[in-house]
């Protein structure tokens, strides 16, 4: 869902939206550390024993294939937990609000950005930036502004909207 944020509040708004991301973030970090973990350690598991062998290979018996695994479990974790660490560092710092023609009168957002309103059939000329809401959490945030969703307009070619 989409939320008109005027623009005296965008600021205020955006500050508190990054700084909930953040805390989420903080809390989220390991579970999502731990599936990054699981997810590359079972394709290893599953796909990777050609780079096992050509490790075991290069390296000969310099290194005991124990001491391998170990290696490979340990650069595994790290990448996962760069990986998890990117992953929520967008999360937290990509663009929040987004422009779409909006229709005053019906108070509906045109997602496909047809120009039309399909609800009055006026054109749309001017645009409005939209926040979307993607975590539950943000709905709170929403509310204490008193910003409220907007509905997506109706599919103009849909039985509702041709009049039969």
């Amino acid at each position: 869902m989409h939320v008109r944020v005027p623009d005296e509040l965008k600021a205020a708004f955006a500050r508190e939206i990054r700084r909930n991301r953040l805390s989420s973030s903080f809390r989220l970090y390991v579970p999502i550390v731990l599936i990054f973990f699981v997810v590359g350690y079972l394709g290893l598991a599953w796909k990777g024993h050609p780079i096992i062998y050509i490790l075991s290979k290069i390296l000969g018996d310099s290194v005991p294939e124990s001491r391998l695994l170990l290696y490979i479990t340990v650069s595994t974790a790290t990448i996962s937990a760069l990986g998890a660490l990117l992953f929520l560092r967008h999360l937290v710092t990509k663009e929040l609000f987004e422009d779409f023609p909006y229709c005053a009168r019906c108070d509906a957002l045109d997602y496909d950005e047809i120009g039309i309103c399909s609800c009055c059939r006026s054109p749309l000329i001017g645009r409005h930036s939209f926040f979307y809401l993607e975590f539950e959490d943000e709905r709170k945030t929403i509310e204490s502004f008193g910003l409220k969703e907007i509905e997506k307009m109706p599919d103009p070619v849909s039985k509702e909207n041709s009049g039969k």
